[in-house]
């Protein structure tokens, strides 16, 4: 039975163990680049073919994700429900019909949709099925490729924010976060793994490098571990 725990509490994990070491150790954009590095040894799994891997690697970069977007004060649920109200941000459609066609006004459709909040999923698992609605067609490969793609456009679009300073760049910058987590979302549905359940085993004894509730050592348990 999926579970029902939130992308709200996934944060909470995420800054309680996390959040003191994060704020003394790393700027945003060095959360944004540990992301990336996380993404990259997820495809590393794919091309090995090799299972362990490639889901371990997804969680991490899920957890730095909701580093990140405890960094930039963001709700992960309420800003994936604004970019994917149940369907396509580009077509607008459920399922997905990019390759036919893509309306050019859609923010109407969009907002429309948004409010509609009877139809909103609330845990982790149900976001996770509603992207699989709207996206039947997703493939591992593909996954994967376009999870390490939108994590670099995270941080390109951060580092555009942060020469200009404008807010333009910095919903680019959440806008290219969200779809880093739903490609996460996407792996995770199309291996057959519950997000949520397995993040929250990952961390139920706190770090798992330092086993500590509030993390003493700033590392994960990826860094302590050798590069595969």
């Amino acid at each position: 039975m999926p579970s029902r725990i939130t992308f709200e509490r996934c944060q909470r994990i995420g800054g309680l163990i996390y959040g003191k070491q994060n704020d003394i150790t790393y700027s945003t954009d060095e959360l944004v680049v540990k992301m990336l590095r996380y993404a990259t040894v997820v495809l590393k799994g794919l091309r090995k073919n090799d299972d362990r891997v490639l889901v371990y690697y997804t969680l991490l970069t899920f957890s730095w994700a909701m580093a990140v977007a405890n960094r930039l004060h963001i709700s992960v649920s309420d800003e994936l429900w604004r970019r994917f109200p149940l369907m396509c941000p580009y077509c607008c459609g459920i399922p997905c019909e990019c390759t036919r066609k893509r309306k050019a006004k859609r923010s109407s459709t969009i907002l429309a949709r948004s409010q509609q909040l009877k139809k909103r999923p609330r845990s982790v698992a149900s976001f996770v099925r509603m992207l699989r609605k709207i996206y039947p067609s997703n493939e591992l490969p593909g996954s994967v490729v376009h999870l390490v793609e939108e994590a670099g456009e995270v941080q390109e679009a951060f580092m555009t924010f942060r020469a200009r300073r404008d807010n333009k760049h910095l919903n680019i910058t959440v806008e290219e976060l969200i779809d880093v987590i739903a490609h996460v979302c996407a792996i995770s549905s199309i291996k057959g793994f519950d997000l949520a359940e397995s993040f929250s085993l990952l961390y139920k004894d706190g770090c798992p490098a330092c086993h500590k509730h509030v993390c003493k050592c700033g590392l994960t348990e990826a860094n302590s571990r050798k590069s595969v």
